[in-house]
């Protein structure tokens, strides 16, 4: 980063650093000509930023003038907290109050909006408070619209003329309030995901337009609705959005779940973005609200680094981000060149050497940091690169993370300012990283005894910015004194502690609300089908217990091991829980734990990679049950190379991993020259001269010897087949092959498939559309390459974002539904936008494959022309396919950028021929 920092001392004390830096944003902003509306800068710019003193910040009004209120909560129970901060546009402290109502009891504010003459509106999760300019209340009310089971549970607050608006997260409303009463005077909104629906609205603002932006976290969007409650329009975005703001031009500003800001033009078209999760100054850590000034500056929460960050517009873009150090490599896979024809199948015998320990490893802490957690929290800060050093003493290659895990902030569950889990430290094999992961660490919140981690560790498998590794042994360690949020935890517990059907918390009928935070929705988690999940996707559960949350179980700790150990070892093998009452034991338990469950591979498999896995078999098709001792241990595999009858000649490249437990133990590549038909020795007739004619000999392959045999030797042994002798005839051996390169080699690539799901799209091409692509999935190189699943209609979404995990990407197309309109710039927005977004990785190459069956909306074909183009700009290599006898064959052709690009399917059977195409193009262009 270029630039320096200017303090500047303040009146209050604050101490305000101006930032003369070009933002190092997580995705940089759009460039120059590629989508920036007339009038808005390419970038965003750090202007300044403060600290927020003794407290946690969690919400922020910001006035045209750029002064600003921000309300915090303390990190430890406190009498007389100033709960409420006004700074003036530079960051200056002007007043901190404490706030109070009007019967002088103490409030927590979560959310704020002030007037231009300075009273300030401040909100709990129930309750609404006007205070005068001198922190006088002037008037309360009851803030929110409260579920049946979980009560109010109110957020973010707008202030427009005579009406202040905010929202209810449990009950899924938009709820209007007379300002100078506070007695409500509408609310909108039902739970689901249609239009006027709503999945865990975090936050509303009001625009110049007078109408109302939504955040609807939960459905990944933002909701557009007029002052009467009428939809107006949804737009879609790459994350779920914590907070919304409305500024200046008609843009709209939406805090994403990622730490990212992304700016929105005044229909909802994506502009730019800035942010990104980290600590540097530009990187946001949880972040939880943000205002807009006049000006164009924006003023972001950055409430996990507890400060206040003011970006404003640029006339540059941003400076793009170095890509991340790489972490260790696994050892370098072996090569080998054969030669074969299908009456001689080359094979080979390949040794695998077994570490004592996996080579790689993943593992990911999970920490409680509920109030009672405290011990075991500084224990896990105080000797975090004590920890770091002994998991690399197991696993010579191993990154760890942190996950910081709660509960939902609403009922009994959590506090109104809890969170459910936080990524507090990606997957690093660098041990400063676990120490700064761990400091960011702080105990507090929590209500009832059951807690989060069901929906932490689906957020843990999910999250690709968690950096699971592929090849590395995945474990997740719950560190914890509680349970976990289910309708009966006895479920398939052999001899459960506490008796009948166990209903922790309450409701009885929640389990746990899941990745959109709504309690009751579709996707709800089941306690069971978690554990269930971990075993498919070979992620081992361990779980370090320091004490007994639940009443039900008085205390016991041993009880609760019980239960962790009887869950841990549904999952992936290995799985165990352990008593850490004694915490101090912390760094040797997490050690003993990783190396217990890597001496034991339950199966030892020799898996080809898609696309050719059924050219290969292999003998053993896998070792059981194998133990390894201190010194390691070795297995071996026959492994035999036979393409599909009709292959022609060619060389191919083809992978064969040795995976244990689903890390890998060792990788093979291979280079196939395969010939389609056989060449042997033939007797020919003698010349007049009598001289003998030279023989024909086979080129390019082993010399076929009697009897063959491989040889158990560390390095594999080629061998061929006795091979017929045919009439003779002339052969002609092609001497070009195909391009081929090593799956390890080459680029990896991020791939996003967007499929129409306009109406006529509805019934049997949707559904060749989504077998069409489940095959593409399995031809592509997962989970090396990436791949997301993007849907349009009238509007875009992202179903699945950028990931390895092909049993998520293939629940995504599962779950495609159809709507109205035919919207291809917004499917080619969306899909660049998760391109360039965090899931993103700079050194692959960028792909999007776009299926329609119509022409686009009346209007909107020079929309599509112009994503086309920014997305060809941004070096991506757009594919379209064009499904039956309406679709624009010239315009899908333009938007491709090549007509070798653009594939036509006269109807639905052609789709699958034409995904594999695209899919075997993708590896080596």
């Amino acid at each position: 980063m270029g630039g320096g920092r200017r303090p500047r001392r303040r009146r209050g004390g604050g101490l305000v650093l101006t930032v003369a830096i070009t933002l190092v944003a997580g995705t940089g902003g759009v460039p120059a000509g590629t989508g920036a509306a007339p009038g808005q800068a390419d970038g965003f710019v750090v202007d300044a930023w403060w600290p927020v003193a003794g407290g946690d910040p969690l919400a922020i009004d910001v006035q045209p003038d750029g002064t600003s209120h921000v309300v915090a909560a303390p990190f430890l129970p406190a009498v007389d907290f100033p709960a409420l901060t006004r700074y003036d546009a530079a960051g200056g402290v002007v007043a901190r109050r404490v706030v109070r109502d009007a019967a002088g009891g103490e409030l927590r504010p979560i959310a704020v909006a002030a007037t231009a003459g300075g009273s300030v509106y401040v909100g709990t999760d129930r309750k609404l408070v006007l205070l005068d300019p001198e922190g006088k209340p002037v008037w309360e009310a009851p803030a929110g619209d409260g579920h049946a089971d979980f009560g109010p549970a109110a957020r973010g607050l707008a202030l427009s003329a005579d009406t202040l608006y905010g929202v209810d997260l449990a009950n899924a409303r938009v709820v209007a309030y007379q300002a100078g009463t506070g007695q409500r005077r509408a609310r909108w909104g039902t739970a689901g995901t249609g239009t006027g629906s709503y999945l865990a609205p975090a936050d509303v603002a009001v625009g110049a337009d007078g109408r109302l932006r939504v955040a609807d976290f939960g459905n990944r969007r933002i909701q557009v609705i007029d002052a009467q409650g009428n939809p107006v329009a949804r737009w879609p975005l790459p994350g779920r959005p914590r907070a919304v703001a409305a500024g200046g031009g008609g843009h709209t500003y939406a805090l994403l779940d990622s730490d990212e800001v992304i700016v929105l033009g005044p229909t909802g078209t994506p502009l730019v973005r800035f942010g990104g999760r980290g600590r540097a100054v530009g990187r946001l850590q949880m972040a939880s609200d943000l205002g807009a000034a006049a000006d164009g500056r924006v003023y972001v929460v950055d409430r996990g680094n507890r400060r206040v960050q003011v970006f404003r517009p640029a006339a540059t873009p941003p400076t793009p981000v170095p890509p991340p150090t790489p972490t260790a490599s696994p050892p370098a896979p072996e090569h080998r060149t054969l030669a074969g024809c299908p009456g001689a199948p080359p094979s080979l015998t390949w040794d695998v050497a077994l570490p004592p320990a996996a080579p790689r490893a993943d593992v990911l802490l999970a920490i409680d940091t509920t109030g009672s957690m405290e011990s075991l929290i500084s224990t896990a800060q105080a000797r975090a690169l004590d920890i770091a050093a002994a998991l690399r003493a197991v696993s010579p290659d191993v990154a760890v993370g942190v996950l910081d895990v709660r509960d939902y902030p609403y009922g009994a569950a959590g506090l109104p300012s809890d969170w459910p889990w936080h990524l507090r430290g990606p997957l690093s094999t660098v041990p400063g990283d676990l120490v700064a992961a761990t400091a960011d660490l702080w105990a507090g919140g929590g209500g009832d005894a059951p807690e989060a981690y069901a929906g932490a560790i689906a957020a843990a498998l999910d999250d690709p910015l968690v950096g699971w590794r592929p090849g590395a042994r995945r474990f997740i360690v719950v560190l914890g004194d509680s349970v976990p949020r289910d309708d009966d935890l006895n479920d398939a517990v052999a001899r459960p502690h506490v008796p009948g059907p166990w209903r922790p918390g309450g409701p009885a009928w929640w389990k746990d609300s899941g990745p959109d935070w709504a309690p009751g929705s579709a996707d709800d988690l089941d306690w069971q089908a978690v554990l269930d999940r971990l075993r498919r996707d070979d992620v081992t559960l361990l779980a370090g217990i320091s004490g007994a949350a639940p009443g039900e179980l008085a205390g016991r700790t041993g009880d609760l091991v019980d239960y962790w150990q009887s869950w841990a070892a549904r999952t992936a093998p290995g799985g165990q829980a352990v008593d850490l009452t004694d915490v101090g034991r912390l760094t040797q338990a997490l050690a003993a734990m990783v190396a217990a469950a890597g001496r034991r591979i339950e199966r030892l498999a020799a898996v080809a990679e898609a696309p050719r896995a059924g050219w290969v078999s292999a003998a053993p098709a896998a070792h059981a049950g194998v133990d390894v001792g201190p010194g390691g241990a070795a297995r071996s595999f026959d492994l035999t190379f036979s393409p599909p009858a009709g292959t022609p000649d060619g060389l191919y490249t083809l992978a064969v991993d040795a995976v244990g437990d689903g890390g890998r133990y060792g990788r093979l590549e291979v280079a196939l020259a395969w010939r389609a038909l056989c060449v042997a020795p033939t007797a020919v007739e003698p010349t007049p001269t009598d001289e003998p004619t030279p023989t024909a000999t086979t080129a390019a392959t082993a010399t076929p010897t009697t009897a063959p045999s491989p040889t158990a030797t560390p390095s594999p042994t080629a061998t061929a087949s006795a091979v017929p002798t045919p009439t003779a005839r002339t052969i002609h051996l092609p001497l070009a092959m195909r391009g081929f390169c090593f799956p390890a080699q080459r680029p990896q690539a991020d791939i996003v498939l967007v499929l129409d799901t306009s109406a006529s799209m509805a019934g049997a091409k949707l559904e060749a559309a989504r077998a069409a692509a489940q095959t593409f999935l399995g031809l592509v190189n997962l989970p090396r390459d990436h791949a997301a699943v993007g849907a349009f209609d009238s509007d875009a979404r992202m179903v699945a974002g950028l990931t390895g995990n092909r049993t998520a990407l293939r629940a995504a197309l599962d779950g495609l539904s159809t709507g109205e309109g035919t919207r291809i710039d917004r499917g080619l927005a969306v899909a660049l936008g998760e391109i360039q977004g965090l899931r993103g990785r700079r050194d692959a190459r960028a792909v999007i494959v776009l299926l329609t069956d119509g022409r686009p909306t009346a209007g909107t074909a020079g929309d599509a022309v112009r994503a086309a183009e920014r997305a060809r700009a941004a070096g991506v290599t757009v594919f379209t396919i064009g499904l039956g006898a309406d679709v624009d064959g010239d315009l899908l052709a333009g938007l491709a950028g090549d007509p070798s690009r653009y594939a036509y399917a006269p109807d639905a059977a052609a789709l699958g021929a034409i995904y594999r195409r695209v899919a075997e193009g993708i590896p080596c262009r």
